[in-house]
């Protein structure tokens, strides 16, 4: 499934990666109108690339060689291009989730007829104690909103919530 809020903060240049290593060392390179950073990948070294005319595919690979990328840009440009692809979001939808825990106490009949109730229960809630990917950059997302294979909406984190339930019967 693809992280759609993590594809869209990261080409907005909100994601707090943007700022952090070698992406925080070339944004403030940027903000000085100075290419600086040098992208994982490799560039032709030698040959021409001949494209397949319906899939745009490289055809002649064996007749190509290939260097490491050297080509300096902005790290934003980097940034936008390459999280415009699905695959630098894509994550696994393998998660662990303790959805919910309740603690009921019921008092005692002896004290609860000496009021007005037959049966009095208070209930301690707790929702979303624990939420586990195997992937921890994609740690805030509920992935079980989004039954399908990919998520076009944006993903809501995951809400922990604790709370009080009083139960009187009268």
């Amino acid at each position: 499934m693809e992280d759609y809020v993590r594809k869209k903060t990261f080409q907005g240049g909100r994601h707090i990666e943007t700022i952090q290593g070698a992406y925080g060392t070339a944004r403030y390179q940027d903000y000085k109108g100075v290419k600086s950073y040098v992208g994982e990948g490799v560039q032709v070294a030698s040959g021409t690339p001949k494209y397949d005319a319906v899939t745009g595919k490289i055809t002649n690979y064996d007749a190509l060689t290939f260097a490491p990328n050297a080509t300096k840009t902005f790290i934003q440009d980097y940034v936008s291009r390459v999280h415009g692809i699905p695959e630098p979001n894509i994550m696994s939808k393998t998660f662990f989730k303790f959805r919910e825990v309740v603690l009921t106490y019921e008092l005692p009949t002896t004290m609860v007829q000496k009021s007005i109730f037959k049966k009095a229960t208070v209930s301690l809630v707790a929702r979303n104690l624990l939420y586990w990917m195997p992937d921890s950059k994609f740690n805030d997302v509920d992935i079980d909103q989004y039954p399908g294979e990919s998520s076009i909406n944006l993903q809501t984190p995951t809400t922990r919530s604790y709370g009080i339930n009083l139960n009187f019967i009268f």
